[in-house]
């Protein structure tokens, strides 16, 4: 039945070929040829042809937001630098596959559905890199393939090539590579530090990615490092940088003393003092009695409290905070004559300060 019906379809072509011929023509042009082709494709799917299926270069076009190619040919020359959302192809049904070569640096937009490019991002073009793309429906491209200008895939960094700079040669594989049991070849000992979180993801290890090479992703900052958990912390260079620091057991100073920076201030008639900033407190009085507030410290400590009466007359009074309890009877605060010190000491237990002082200066 397909061999009849590819002979009557010729012989009706070959007749009215032959009644509208004139002196110049004595051939059956491409329309005829076309049209026995079509009937072939009609009856068994298969179009006939001996020598190279070729392609035609289309024209070149101009990146674009939604970029319309032309139907001149498979492939094209894409150039300037305008980033590309979309890529339309009149007659592109699916399995079409189309070839992109770019002069510009456009970038080129991923979409889900639309535009799926390798990884799910966005890629920017260089000059000579080449994309293949096959249409999946109506406007809709995957794409299948892309090459730098030296043939290379896009996403192969050079920094991963035989002598790159994430290379590491582990020589501890020169044994297993050189049993002949084993088909691994002398490439595989060159393990690149990239390779061991996203291989060729092309990036080297830096402080941007999650998890990179052997380490968690690096931290950027100067004074930290690694602990033992996988964490970047701070380590400690001074007491500063740690306002609070903790010991994991007992301090031993050796042969040094431990110093503080001792607070001051001269009374006007009210005095809170911050038993956070500092275990040492030197107060001078003013020109009157004084009353003290206290904020407490975040643990249980030793404070000493150095007091001076004024220059002017002496035996100013002192009122403490309920929180102050007296081991013994309270100093008579009165009793400081002019410019005298007197030391007074204070264990604070989480809620009480146990107070005890020295007698006034002589």
């Amino acid at each position: 039945m397909e061999i009849l019906s590819l002979f009557i379809g010729f012989m009706f072509i070959f007749g009215w070929t032959w009644l509208a011929k004139t002196d110049e023509v004595d051939y059956v042009d491409d329309s005829h040829i076309n049209l026995l082709q079509t009937r072939k494709v009609d009856t068994d799917g298969e179009t006939p042809m001996v020598g190279t299926f070729q392609e035609d270069k289309g024209a070149d076009v101009i990146a674009a937001t939604n970029m319309t190619l032309g139907i001149d040919g498979n492939y094209y020359v894409i150039t300037g630098n305008t980033a590309i959302v979309s890529i339309i192809h009149a007659q592109a049904q699916p399995g079409t596959v189309i070839r992109l070569k770019f002069s510009g640096t456009p970038i080129v937009t991923h979409h889900a559905t639309n535009l799926i490019l390798p990884g799910g991002a966005n890629l920017t073009m260089a000059a000579g890199n080449v994309m293949e793309l096959v249409n999946i429906d109506t406007s809709k491209w995957r794409c299948t393939n892309i090459l730098k200008a030296d043939g290379a895939p896009l996403d192969h960094a050079a920094s991963h090539e035989n002598g790159g700079g994430d290379e590491i040669d582990v020589v501890g594989l020169s044994g297993l590579l050189a049993d002949g049991q084993h088909v691994l070849d002398a490439e595989v000992k060159l393990i690149k530090l990239d390779d061991f979180a996203t291989p060729d993801d092309n990036t080297d290890l830096n402080s941007t990615t999650t998890y990179h090479g052997l380490l968690k992703k690096l931290s950027n900052v100067a004074s930290q490092a690694l602990n033992g958990v996988g964490n970047w912390v701070a380590f400690l260079q001074n007491m500063i940088e740690d306002p609070s620091p903790e010991l994991g057991g007992e301090l031993d100073a050796g042969a040094h003393t431990i110093g503080f920076t001792q607070q001051t201030a001269t009374g006007d008639g009210t005095t809170t003092i911050d038993w956070k900033l500092g275990n040492k407190f030197f107060f001078t009085h003013g020109a009157m009695g004084e009353t003290f507030t206290f904020t407490a410290p975040s643990n249980p400590c030793n404070l000493l409290l150095k007091i001076k009466q004024d220059a002017g007359a002496g035996g100013r009074d002192c009122t403490w905070p309920g929180s102050v309890t007296w081991l013994g009877d309270e100093p008579i605060w009165t009793d400081g004559a002019t410019s005298k010190v007197i030391i007074v000491s204070f264990y604070y237990d989480g809620t009480t300060y146990w107070g005890q002082a020295t007698p006034w200066e002589a």
